[in-house]
Order: structure tokens, then sequence, then C-alpha cells
């Protein structure tokens, strides 16, 4: 790495080092201020945005939204310290996971990204197993293929639109988009690259024979996560209120991001994060398989590797019942209502990994009240984080720690700790994943080592054994309607005049 990264550039100010955070969510962009000399958070915002969705099961977000966002959230972290962001040291980025941003040559994107979220690649996905053995894609690749995947995407979209896989020159993640337009190269790096269900895990680089007639010149290269890769320009320093120049990290996903700042090393302590989407991650040896039926990611850290089980609608589910419940606020975590909520709106990776797969509320009666009804729909989200880890780590040892934002996170931690039946702890951080993108910034400039970060804060929140116990009911009725429920779903689907 060259000297002139490596040395804190005080950027014309003096005193203190600090580093700059940026989470390009699937609902919000996070920006963090993170003072390195003395290891605190000084500042965080973030600015807000919608999902697209053309047809059933279609996500889409137009690229232009992310910056649009961060520069709002920009003006307000500056608005919030209170003076020039001059003595910023370096810019370190994290962001959605699976996303499709198809550019030309000059990065400009050729049409709206597909997301995490977006199911209409099933039937490619199904294509994929079946043409190559499901059981090998996962040793190779990390997962199953799955509809949710950058592979299964492209194939429907060189099906669908030929014409703009045609012009395609790369294919970016949402945050390696962004870093792009910033003033870096068009780059990934081994943690998203482990979302796209087309690199090889084990060796962190392309997989030589995925490619199924895509051009292989899409795939961007790959870097370490915390290599400085580019500078910002100056157009967006102006808009952005940083120093031009400024080093950018490549950063990582969202959820490994969040694991690094979360500090777990080990299989003794199981993540269960929460964001719109949700997971449960074990952290151990890159060569470690990991639970069965776990999909498995690269660790920012090469001599690590995270086994995940994913819930594609956690926040999300819950957002959406409010919603439709007229805005309705959810009941005090303690308050338990006969009534069962499956949340699976995007369809289910693990444990089956199937895309087609609904939600449902279940013992509704004439009494019941929105309340209630949105109460259930936190704690079916709550019941799926309980199968993920009982499927996981059946004999854990440690305590969960929980990685939520916002003022709901001591509800989430509370409501969690409740369908466990055991304490929880919260993690004190205001956006892990956004810390996460800090500390690659800190070691990516030289400031940091690996070993060097001082583990989060974090505090116990304990359950209620009233609560508990009536959820332990609801969960094993839960467990029961959750594969049930898929047979009625695929039965609606089924077309008209069809088998059922």
């Amino acid at each position: 790495m060259a000297d002139d990264t490596r040395r804190c550039a005080r950027w014309g100010g003096v005193g203190t080092a600090s580093l700059l955070g940026c989470d390009i969510g699937t609902s919000t962009v996070k920006v963090l201020l993170w003072d390195e000399s003395r290891g605190v958070e000084v500042a965080a915002r973030s600015s807000p945005y919608a999902m697209d969705s053309p047809q059933p099961g279609w996500c889409e977000q137009q690229p232009r939204v992310w910056l649009a966002a961060l520069q709002e959230a920009m003006e307000a972290l500056r608005a919030q310290v209170g003076m020039p962001l001059s003595d910023v040291e370096a810019m370190g980025f994290a962001g959605q996971m699976h996303g499709v941003v198809l550019t030309d040559g000059v990065g400009s994107p050729l049409r709206p990204a597909l997301l995490w979220a977006d199911a209409r690649a099933t039937e490619e996905a199904a294509a994929l197993a079946e043409a190559c053995g499901a059981a090998h894609l996962a040793a190779a690749t990390g997962s199953v293929p799955t509809a949710n995947y950058v592979l299964p995407k492209l194939l429907w979209l060189s099906r669908h639109e030929p014409q703009v896989v045609s012009r395609a020159r790369y294919v970016l993640q949402p945050k390696d988009w962004v870093r792009t337009v910033l003033g870096a190269p068009p780059l990934s790096e081994p943690t998203d690259g482990s979302g796209t269900g087309w690199m090889d895990v084990g060796r962190r680089a392309w997989h030589p024979d995925l490619c199924f007639g895509l051009p292989p010149r899409i795939r961007p290269p790959l870097v370490d996560s915390s290599a400085v890769v580019g500078h910002l320009g100056a157009r967006f320093a102006q808009r952005l209120g940083l120093p031009a120049g400024l080093p950018l990290v490549a950063g990582a996903g969202d959820l490994p991001a969040a694991v690094l700042a979360a500090g777990s090393c080990d299989a003794t302590r199981p993540l269960l994060n929460v964001g719109s989407a949700g997971q449960v991650a074990v952290v151990g040896s890159a060569g470690d398989p990991g639970p069965e039926g776990a999909q498995r990611f690269c660790h920012p850290l090469s001599g690590l590797g995270i086994s995940v089980g994913a819930l594609l609608a956690a926040g999300l589910a819950v957002a959406w019942a409010r919603e439709r419940l007229g805005g309705v606020a959810l009941p005090p975590a303690d308050e338990v209502a006969d009534l069962v909520f499956v949340p699976h709106l995007a369809g289910e990776r693990l444990p089956s990994f199937d895309l087609g797969v609904r939600g449902a509320w279940v013992g509704l009666g004439l009494r019941t009240d929105a309340a209630a009804m949105a109460g259930a729909a936190a704690y079916g989200v709550a019941f799926a984080y309980r199968e993920l880890l009982e499927r996981m780590l059946p004999e854990r040892s440690g305590r969960p720690l929980v990685l939520a934002e916002g003022r709901h996170a001591d509800d989430w931690a509370r409501r969690l700790a409740n369908s466990f039946g055991e304490a929880v702890d919260l993690c004190g951080l205001v956006s892990p994943s956004a810390m996460g993108a800090c500390q690659l910034a800190a070691v990516g400039v030289g400031l940091r080592d690996w070993g060097g970060f001082p583990p989060p804060p974090a505090r116990t929140v304990p359950f209620s054994s009233v609560a508990s116990g009536r959820l332990g009911r609801l969960y094993g009725v839960y467990r029961t309607l959750r594969p049930a429920l898929a047979a009625a779903d695929h039965a609606l689907s089924a077309p008209a005049g069809g088998a059922v």
C-alpha cells in the first residue's frame, strides 16, 4: 500500500483523526462519523428512500436515489457536527447485498437496480440447481441457487432484456456503484462477491466456470475489503462537504460490515441482525462449511467466514403490517395476543429456500384489533429468528448479540428475549454496518490493524417469564403452521385450471 494512503493526512485540521462510514441500505442511507483517536461515534444521520415494485415479486430502485439520499444525510451530519469536516481521514462503505446495478463503460446505470428482495428469477435459480446440482453449487459458491442472488437475476435479464445485458460493461453492488461515482474505478470485494452466486468462496475469487453465457468482463475486479481504491472527486467533495482527494476504501456488504463491528470471531457469540431483512450470523474459520443449509459469506478478514440463516422480511414485515393496519403503533413487548403471524412476505431462505411461500395471520376473530395484529407480526418475526437460531446452533453456549438500529432497537431486543426465553445482549452501536465501514477505512489508511478494535458497547436485555410462557405455546403453533401454509401458497399460485 502506498505511503500516502497510510499516513494521517489531517486535511488541514488539527488534533484528531476521524473516519466516515457510509451504508447504502435498502430503505435509507446512513452516514457515521467516528473519532478514531478517542474510539467514539461523533455523529450519525440517515436519509430514507422507497423501494419500487413494478410487478408482484419485483423489487427495484433507481441508483440515483442513493446519491441524493447520501447528499441529504451528509448535509444533516454537517449540521449536527456544527463545523467543517476537514479532519476526515478516509471514507469506507457498506451496503445492501445481492443487488444488480448494470452500467455502461462510464458507470451510468442502464436500468433500475434489482434488489436483494427481487424474486423474479425463480425459474433461473431452479434451472441452475438442476443443471449443476444444488449441493455442488452450495459447496463452491456458499449457497444453493436462489432468485435473490445476482447470477439468477442476470440470467433473467439475459432472457428478458438481452439488449441491456449486451450493453453492460459492469454489474456492480449498490455500495460499489456509489463508490465508483464518487471517484473510484469499478471494483468489488469478497464479502459482496460471495453474495452473487458466481464466486468461489474458498478462493475468494470469481468462479471461472459459472458464467452460463454471460460475458465474464461484466464482473468487476475484486480487491481486499480494506483496500484504498480511489479518491473523492472535486465535484462530489463539494456536494458532500468533504475534502477533495479523500481516500475511498472498498468496504463490505452490510451484514459482514456489521459482523466486523460487533467483534464476533467464533460460534460462541451468535449475531442477530435486525433490519429490513434479518439474519442469524455465526463466525468461523474460512474453510468451515458451517451449519447444514446455512449460506456462507466471506468475512472482511481473509481467514474467517460467516455462516448465515436469512430472513427476507424482518423489519420489512412489521412495517408492512403496520402500514396495512393504518399506521397502528406496536403494543408493549410483554403484551402477547393469541394470534400467530408467519412473516415470509418475500419468500423464505433457510430452512426451505422457497421464495414461493408467503405470510399469514392465524387466529383472527371478531374481537381481534389492529394493535394485536401488529404485535403478532413482530412476534412472528421473532419466531423466525428463533427457528433459525435453533437450526444453526442447537447446542450453543453464548448469549445472542442483537444488532438493531433506531428507536425500535430496545423493543426488538425484548421481543427476541421473550421469544427465546433467555436474556440477550443489545449492541450499543448507532449503526453497526456504518461502523464496520469506518473500521475498514481505519485499516485501509493504516490507522489501526485488524486486532486493534475494542468490543462494542452492549447491555443485557432480560425476558419476561410470563410473556415467554405464552410465546412458547404460540411458537409451537408457528412451527406447525409454516410448512402447512407453504402448500396452500403453492396451490394459490398454481395456474388456473391446472393441477393443484
